[in-house]
Formats: C-alpha cells, sequence, structure tokens
C-alpha cells in the first residue's frame, strides 16, 4: 500500500459496533498519544490485543491507558501532518475532553490499519467538518485576558516553571518516575526515566530511546503541589499540577521522600 495515496480525507469509523475495540487493540505495535489541556504523553506501545472491560470502563492493561465507553464521541482514521512516516493515525474523541487519544500507526502495521478501515467504515469527512464536529462537543479553550497577557511570557521563560527544576533533578539523578495524564474520560499511565529535557517553549523530557515524551506547557499550569503518600508500607512522593482550569492534569510519583524538601522550595519559589 502506498501510505501517499491512504487516507486522503479522514474517516468516520463505527466505533459502537462489538468488535470494534478488539480490533483497536490487535493492531500491534503503535505510538499512543494522550493530551489535556496542558500536558502530552506519548509512548510507544502493544496492546497485545488485550482489553479488558468493567461496568463502562475500557482497559488497555499493557499500554497503561483506560476510558470510559460511554463518553466515547467517535473515532476517525486520518494522516496527520507532523507524523509523515506514519501511514495514519485513529484519533478517539470523547464528550467534554478537548483533544482526542491518538493510536500512530508505523509503517509496517499499514495493512492491519487499512484492513481496519475497510471493515468498519462509515463515512468520509473533510479536515472542516472534522474540526467543527468536535467544536460541538466541547468549544476551544480561551483564557481570559488576564492569562493571555502571561501566556507567551511564561512559555519564553519554561526554566522558572517549578516543574522544569523538578524534571531536570530526575534526569541528573536518573529518577524513573510513574507518570499519569488524565482528562475527564481517559487515564493514560507509563513509567519515564527521563534522560534528555529542552525548555525551549516548553517542558519536554524524552527516555534515552525517545520510547516514551512527556511534553509540558508551562503557560496553562497554574498550580504544583509537592507531597507523599503510603502506598503498601512504602512512602513515595507524589507531584500534581493542576491546569488554568482546575483539573489536575499531570501525577508524578517516585519512592521515598529524598527530594520531597527541594522540590517544594522550587515551588515556593516559583509562587505556584
Amino acid at each position: 500500500m502506498d501510505p501517499r495515496h491512504f487516507l486522503p480525507v479522514p474517516v468516520r469509523l463505527k466505533h459502537l459496533h462489538p468488535d470494534f475495540l478488539d480490533r483497536l487493540a490487535s493492531l500491534g505495535g503503535l505510538c499512543l498519544r494522550a493530551k489535556n489541556l496542558a500536558v502530552e504523553l506519548a509512548s510507544m506501545t502493544d496492546p497485545g490485543g488485550a482489553i479488558l472491560e468493567d461496568d463502562d470502563l475500557s482497559w488497555l492493561p499493557s499500554s497503561g491507558l483506560s476510558f470510559n465507553r460511554s463518553r466515547l464521541a467517535g473515532v476517525h482514521a486520518l494522516r496527520a501532518a507532523q507524523l509523515t512516516r506514519y501511514p495514519g493515525v485513529l484519533e478517539l474523541d470523547f464528550v467534554g475532553d478537548r483533544h482526542p487519544i491518538g493510536f500512530a500507526i508505523p509503517p509496517d502495521g499499514a495493512d492491519a490499519l487499512a484492513k481496519l478501515v475497510a471493515d468498519f467504515c462509515e463515512e468520509e469527512c473533510d479536515h472542516e467538518q472534522l474540526i467543527q464536529w468536535r467544536n460541538a462537543l466541547v468549544p476551544p479553550f480561551e483564557p481570559c485576558n488576564c492569562c493571555k497577557s502571561s501566556i507567551e511570557m511564561r512559555r519564553a521563560h519554561a526554566d522558572a516553571h517549578p516543574l522544569a527544576p523538578i524534571l531536570g533533578d530526575a534526569v541528573e539523578s536518573g529518577i524513573e518516575l510513574h507518570c499519569r495524564v488524565a482528562d475527564k474520560s481517559y487515564s493514560f499511565e507509563r513509567f519515564i526515566q527521563p534522560a534528555k529535557i529542552d525548555l525551549k517553549g516548553a517542558i519536554t523530557v524524552n527516555d534515552m530511546t525517545s520510547l516514551v515524551i512527556l511534553r509540558i506547557d508551562p503557560a496553562l499550569i497554574h498550580s504544583v503541589h509537592v507531597g507523599t503518600t503510603v502506598t503498601d508500607r512504602e512512602v513515595r512522593t507524589v507531584v500534581k499540577a493542576h491546569d488554568l482550569l482546575g483539573n489536575e492534569a499531570l501525577v508524578l510519583s517516585m519512592p521515598g521522600d529524598s527530594h520531597v524538601q527541594a522540590w517544594r522550595h522550587y515551588c515556593a519559589v516559583a509562587g505556584a
């Protein structure tokens, strides 16, 4: 299959078909991306054909993704301009969430993707129609005037955000972090051992092989809280970040409490 001629326009899929989610979980290795207002987490993963269901919850255990089926509004197959080597992306849209969950299919999965699209195709739609359909699910985010004035400054000085030195410490000390990014309809959890950090316009950390990438928009994170919790008799450090709307955008955790004092100091200095 020539990927240049595949999915010239988005295709809406029959996501309510009883076999659809099982087929989705059986596509093989892919790049899974979840994004909320302020944070994006992407990871190479293979769902392995396993999807568990409990009441309204669907869970891909090997990929760390869970979501509410009743809030799943639609699934579209399309080409992503920024992912030129990927033949297509499956995007799951949820009621009340501004960003879809993306399953980017690599070249070796092109045939499986083409068969899934052929088997579950509902209709084609152009990009403008898809944008209008998504805007009807939830209005685009528009910051208030007082926030607009500071957004570009915060992005230009991402190093001043408390999450920058916190993640910088993780890079320097080789700390493995459990990372959770969530929105109203889903939760996506992965482990990441940051090896590189970039502070150009955002706070971006990669592991050594770039199989997991965490990207934070410092302008849209309103507060950061560092605390501790005890899980199965183990003390853990927990970092929670909330966005401008008060939603929990990111949770990072690690064993022990050796960095709590320093990380709280970063928050105090930044006024977060």
